[in-house]
Order: structure tokens, then sequence, then C-alpha cells
């Protein structure tokens, strides 16, 4: 009866034991989402930045041509734009949390350059609106 006992008491601890190393595993597995999460919105701004820039110029050199279709660019300043203030927020965020003077300094530089990228993109947008309301040059 004795072994019984122990043996029912030692089934008990090892599925405390297995039930702590489940739940570890799981809190490793939410932390390497999280984590590796935050990249994929660099690259996302990244990746937008570079398939913006030539529908923008393919669009501005038309333009010279007379064609004023500027939807394509519109569409391409629009996702650049949210994918920088998605990750300006997240950046932003990541500074208040941060516990070190010198990487919070760092951070707030970062979230400094991405307000100016935002400035910057919105001031194309205003520039390609100005190009579209011009009136064409009449050939002589």
């Amino acid at each position: 009866m004795r072994k019984n006992r122990r043996n029912a008491r030692r089934s008990g601890v090892i599925l405390m034991v297995v039930l702590a190393l489940l739940t570890l595993f799981e809190i490793v597995g939410l932390s390497f989402v999280v984590y590796a999460d935050k990249p994929v919105l660099a690259s996302d701004l990244w990746r937008t930045a570079r398939s913006a820039a030539p529908v923008i110029q393919r669009d501005l050199l038309e333009s010279l041509a007379g064609d004023r279709d500027f939807s394509a660019s519109h569409e391409a300043i629009d996702a650049l734009t949210r994918s920088t203030e998605s990750l300006q927020d997240l950046i932003c965020q990541a500074c208040d949390d941060e516990q070190d003077p010198r990487e919070r300094l760092r951070c707030k530089r970062l979230c400094a350059t991405l307000q100016k990228l935002a400035s910057a993109i919105k001031l194309l947008d205003l520039l390609i609106r100005q190009i579209e309301i011009a009136p064409l040059p009449v050939a002589a």
C-alpha cells in the first residue's frame, strides 16, 4: 500500500514538472514570436520603399510627357506612410520602455529620423498633387 502512495505521489510530481516545462516552452515560443515580429516591420518599410521608388519615378517621368495618372504613386505613398507610421510607433514605444540612457537616446534619434522621413513623404505627396493640378505647358 505504501508503494502505491509513493507511485501516485511521484506521478503527481512528474505531471507538475511536465506542465512547468510546457509552460516554459510556451513562454519561450511567444517571446520568439514577439521578438521576431519587430524586425518584420522594419523590413516591410524597406521593401515598401524599394517598391515605391520606381513607381513614383516612372509616374514623374511620364508626367513630363503629358500623362498625369498618379494613382499608382498615391497608392505607393500611402503604403509607405503606413509602414513608416507603424515602425515609428513601435520605436517610440520602445524608447519609453528602455531603461538604459544610451539606448534610450539612440531610440529617440531613430524616432526623430523616422519623423523626418514621414515629413519627407508628406512633402513628396504634396509635390505630386501640385504636379497633378498644374496646367500642362503649351507647345509653341
